[in-house]
């Protein structure tokens, strides 16, 4: 959990702060006239400026502590990789007038350095804003996530590629990297003794589940749907940061969550899966690890809210965010103890 002072101090104190480091990394770009306006706040700080010769773009003041220059150098090669390829749709990075693709900015009142980079702002709009996405949205989503699981199958980069590991570990280990959603201060005795049930049913089932090449290799780690933005029929793909190595039914997961408690999950489900499986195959053990899935992905949200208080999404909907994961934990347990 980030605990500096730093990050309790108000959005007005903040985000001067977090300007100003983007107009003093902008410089490595030729600078800018103008003063770039935040377009969100969320883990990073995305700011939209005209860049010369390049149009609007996207400054992403990165999140403190989470990547290494390695992993952020290895997300924009994949990105380029699978737009050259024309495996998806992503921005495209813009190298500074050096050929660097990020920079490091520190300031004063901001207590870590920062890394900083620039990509062009894309057309389109997020899935986040469209009220009911149809089976054609669905489907295309299945077959975009089988062409980039199955690229990373296949490129030629694919065993030097570093990035983020979703495992075990990551997700429900002491250290997850996401938080103890079976522990945090906005769970009840009863919330914390179905998450804690839960936890150990997930460490026990996806430790049996393994990480075989055929469902665990290189995945984007967090399509949803303000990741992906919608724009002629095509999907674009935003936000790398949790690219790396993980199971190929969570990517699958991840996308299903937003419908999962409704019924025509059972259509977009198929629909995905139809899509998915022209591109490449899945096992019935994959599928049958979907409902453990989606409800694993919507808890790491409960750790996600005490690790993040600084955060708008934690501060305005952390108790909302918190009942919407303990509903889908005991959703699934319900299902697990119902009587055969």
């Amino acid at each position: 959990m980030t605990t500096d002072p730093w990050y309790s101090r108000p959005n007005e104190e903040r985000i001067p702060a977090l300007t100003d480091m983007a107009c003093h990394a902008l410089e490595a770009w030729g600078g800018v006239r103008a003063t770039p306006e935040l377009f969100l706040e969320g883990e990073n700080a995305v700011f939209r400026v005209e860049v010369r010769g390049h149009g609007p773009c996207a400054v992403r003041v990165h999140r403190a502590g989470y990547h290494t220059a390695e992993h952020l150098q290895w997300q924009v090669d994949w990105c380029r990789a699978l737009t050259a390829e024309g495996v998806a749709r992503t921005p495209a990075t813009i190298d500074t007038l050096d050929g660097r693709s990020f920079v490091v900015v520190t300031h004063p009142e901001v207590p870590e350095e920062r890394f900083v980079s620039v990509l062009t702002w894309e057309p389109g709009r997020s899935l986040k804003d469209v009220a009911s996405p149809g089976l054609t949205t669905y489907e295309t989503l299945g077959a975009l996530m089988g062409r980039i699981h199955r690229h990373g199958e296949t490129w030629t980069e694919r065993d030097r590629f570093v990035g983020m590991r979703w495992d075990v570990d990551t997700f429900l280990g002491d250290d997850a990297v996401l938080g103890a959603f079976w522990d945090t201060p906005l769970l009840t005795d009863d919330d914390r003794e179905i998450m804690g049930r839960f936890r150990d049913e997930a460490v026990r089932t996806l430790t049996e589940f393994g990480y075989g090449p055929e469902r665990f290799g290189i995945v984007h780690g967090d399509l949803l749907p303000q990741n992906l933005l919608e724009h002629e029929g095509e999907i674009t793909v935003l936000d790398f940061d949790d690219a790396g190595h993980g199971w190929f039914a969570m990517e699958i997961a991840t996308v299903l969550m937003p419908v999962a408690h409704l019924p025509e999950y059972a259509t977009c489900r198929d629909a995905v899966l139809t899509a998915y499986r022209r591109y490449r195959p899945l096992a019935d053990a994959d599928l049958a690890l979907l409902p453990l899935l989606v409800a694993l992905r919507t808890a790491t949200y409960v750790g996600w809210v005490h690790t993040h208080p600084f955060t708008p999404a934690a501060q305005q909907r952390g108790p909302a965010i918190t009942r919407n994961g303990v509903r889908a934990v005991a959703r699934y347990l319900e299902r697990v103890d119902a009587p055969t």
